[in-house]
């Protein structure tokens, strides 16, 4: 449509350290205008099941849960770094006006709270494809806002390969 301008749009793009979230961003970069658009990256903290257990009143009873609960934040550490670092890299390389958060909770919870904060125009997720039965024990993130979206909501896929 000639003389159509394009609107300023906000995409929102969940993150972590697998090749589903690295697909979601991809797809995401290919369809930003450079010029006009934004996106913001979020990456949800899960908390461990030591700090759920607290949050519960449960105390640690052995040293080798405190040990355990140490060694699981020191390693969420790490990888939070690792994946805020390639982002950042990514975006910067292909000139993109970006912000990177992240957040403890659930990647429900961090996701629609900052959903409902930003207003994206876009959310854009990868998926595992799972099936149904690993979905029941798992769960699914982006089945969570197919289900229930805070705006247009964009599952990429993301295809296997035997090679």
């Amino acid at each position: 449509m000639e003389g159509a301008q394009h609107k300023n749009m906000h995409y929102l793009v969940g993150v972590d350290a697998t090749p589903y979230s690295e697909k979601a961003v991809d797809t995401a970069i290919k369809m930003i205008d450079r010029e006009k658009d934004s996106i913001t990256l979020i990456h949800a903290l899960e908390p461990s099941q030591g700090s759920i257990a607290k949050s519960v009143g449960e105390v640690y009873s052995d040293p080798q849960s405190a040990k355990k609960e140490k060694r699981w934040k020191t390693e969420r550490k790490s990888v939070s770094h690792e994946v805020k670092q390639k982002y950042t890299d990514l975006c910067v390389s292909h000139q993109l006006s970006f912000k990177y958060v992240e957040k403890k909770g659930t990647p429900v919870e961090v996701i629609s709270k900052i959903s409902m904060k930003i207003k994206p125009d876009i959310l854009v997720l990868g998926t595992r494809n799972l099936n149904v039965v690993q979905r029941l024990f798992i769960g699914s993130v982006s089945k969570y806002f197919v289900d229930n979206p805070p705006c247009p909501v964009l599952v990429v896929p993301f295809v296997h390969s035997n090679l």
